[in-house]
């Protein structure tokens, strides 16, 4: 009865491992795709990717997590603000916002002009499908 018992414990434990192996495959191969495809311009992983710089929320290849940098943060933001994200955009306002200084204030309030504008656009554009 015991030798059953250790062989289930045994087996308990190998099927968890398994599972534990295959949820950091999976995460890891998340990560790995996010950062390519940011990398190939792609708006929605550049500003995930920056959002895990921001607050630490993504894992990296060394299954702990992608450190907070704010400089990254700040880079993956723009790429994505560029390309008129404006989520991207307003997350720079606020990042810019925290530095406190006047060159990122002044960043601060061009990163916020450049949402407005996006915002108008995108207003127009509906405005536009709407009369249709």
């Amino acid at each position: 009865m015991k030798r059953i018992f250790l062989f289930a414990l045994l087996l308990i434990s190998l099927c968890c491992l398994a599972l534990v192996c295959f949820e950091i495959s999976i995460v890891y191969n998340n990560t790995v795709n996010i950062e390519k495809r940011a990398h190939s311009g792609n708006v929605n992983s550049q500003r995930t990717l920056a959002y895990g710089y921001e607050t630490g929320a993504l894992a990296n290849y060394s299954l702990g997590r992608i450190r907070r940098d704010h400089t990254k943060a700040v880079y993956w933001y723009e790429q994505a603000a560029r390309q008129g994200d404006i989520k991207a955009c307003l997350r720079l306002v606020t990042l810019y916002e925290q530095d406190n200084t006047d060159e990122s204030n002044n960043r601060a309030v061009y990163w916020r002009n450049q949402a407005a504008l996006l915002s108008a656009s995108e207003a127009k554009k509906s405005t536009a499908s709407n009369k249709k």
